[in-house]
């Protein structure tokens, strides 16, 4: 009889729960403050804010308000050069470090408990 390792076993079911939010935390790197990247940079929070929500992570639908809107923010920030305002892409980069550390460090944690049942 064939046997699925437990790494196998552990990783479909954390990427069901957590990929999607892995995702869009990866969609909100993308550089620029251009039309493009900043509209897929707002459905990509809009998105992630829903998904925080559903699954109860208040930090997470907290942190993708603040991208959200950074990420809104930012063009014209960058356009208007007004002190402190050039720092929003900034700004929003940290958010999104922060945001995206603790969906990896949940996706983790959830491999690991998953993986610990087989040992």
């Amino acid at each position: 009889m064939y046997e699925v390792s437990p790494l196998f076993e552990c990783l479909g079911p954390t990427l069901k729960k957590d990929g999607l939010g892995l995702l869009l935390d990866g969609l909100a790197f993308i550089p620029g403050e251009a039309l493009i990247p900043t509209v897929v940079k707002l459905g990509a929070g809009a998105v992630s804010v829903l998904n925080s929500a559903r699954s109860g992570d208040t930090l997470g639908a907290f942190g993708g308000i603040a991208g959200f809107q950074l990420t809104a923010l930012a063009p014209f920030a960058k356009e208007a050069g007004l002190g402190a305002l050039r720092a929003t892409p900034v700004a929003g980069t940290y958010v999104n470090i922060a945001i995206a550390s603790v969906d990896l460090f949940k996706a983790g944690a959830d491999f690991v408990s998953c993986y610990q049942r087989f040992r």
